[in-house]
């Protein structure tokens, strides 16, 4: 086991990035690290941080009405990515995009898994919603998906027509 050196001489609040890639931060009150404080947090955006190109089918990113991304098909077994490229702005540098599946029923939900992304040191992150029929349930007919996904607090709607 790897043996942990931290600085000699640290102030309220300071913090120390061991080898592991864990961060510690130092209570002067009791002398003491703490760890596993998180590197990143999750990027929060709402409604008027986010964009898209082009346009959103409609919607205002509400629960109650999610930003439509245009509708697609696909083949059998296929992916394909968005229409619309979704951008974030005003964000802080380095903080995850978690985009949150609660497309129903669970079979479905593992086609609309998205991979988690990162805001870049201009607080943005552009990227596109993702469909993977090879993954969930096995299609074997045509069938239509309609993916319910959640970025901070702004909801997404996106129907995917699975062709024959």
């Amino acid at each position: 086991m790897a043996t942990i050196v931290f600085p000699s001489s640290p102030a309220n609040g300071d913090t120390f990035e061991a080898a592991t890639g864990v961060i510690y931060l130092y209570n002067a009150a009791n002398d003491s690290w703490t760890g596993d404080v998180p590197l990143t947090t999750v990027a929060n955006p709402q409604a008027s941080d986010i964009s898209a190109t082009p346009d959103f089918v409609s919607g205002t990113g509400a629960s109650d009405d999610p930003f439509i991304i245009t509708p697609v098909t696909v083949v059998l077994g296929g992916s394909v990515k968005s229409t619309q490229r979704i951008d974030v702005t005003g964000m802080t540098s380095g903080d995850l995009v978690f985009i949150q599946n609660f497309t129903t029923p669970s079979g479905v939900a593992p086609k609309f898994n998205q991979p988690i992304g990162s805001i870049g040191g201009d607080g943005a992150w552009q990227g596109f919603l993702k469909y993977n029929d090879g993954a969930g349930i096995v299609t074997a007919t045509e069938s239509t998906f309609t993916g319910l996904l959640q970025l901070g607090a702004v909801y997404f709607s996106w129907t995917v027509t699975q062709q024959a």
